[in-house]
């Protein structure tokens, strides 16, 4: 080995430790998989937008006017706000689906890494 190879592996073994120090190998623990779960139900609820939010008003005189004045504006301006909506569920929902097939590829990873340190662990004992 030379002297640079000595150094580059010097490198790297600090970084692995640096990284290890971060994240270790066995990946996220079940407390993040449960946020990262929690996180993806939320983004589900919230996936669906809807134009059409309530229209009362709390000003007590000219209620029933205001309120017709925006029934009547809403029915006025729905050939404008109704298709941007609807692009922006089509929009939410399409990530949303990309957010669960990734969670799923993640987790078949976590899977893998799982059964792959199991495989190399008798190895690692073997030669020691």
């Amino acid at each position: 080995m030379t002297v640079r190879d000595e150094r580059v592996e010097r490198q790297y073994q600090r970084l692995w430790s640096a990284i290890q120090v971060r994240r270790p190998l066995g990946g996220m623990d079940a407390a993040s998989m449960d946020a990262g779960k929690v996180r993806l139900e939320e983004a589900a609820r919230l996936a669906t937008v809807n134009a059409h939010w309530g229209i009362a008003t709390d000003i007590p005189i000219v209620t029933r006017a205001v309120v017709l004045w925006r029934r009547g504006m809403r029915v006025l301006l729905r050939w404008y706000i109704n298709p941007i909506v609807e692009q922006q569920n089509a929009y939410n929902l399409s990530v949303l689906n990309a957010l669960r097939d990734l969670r799923s590829e993640n987790d078949a990873l976590h899977e893998e890494v799982a059964r792959l340190r199991e495989r190399l662990q008798p190895e690692e004992s073997a030669t020691a």
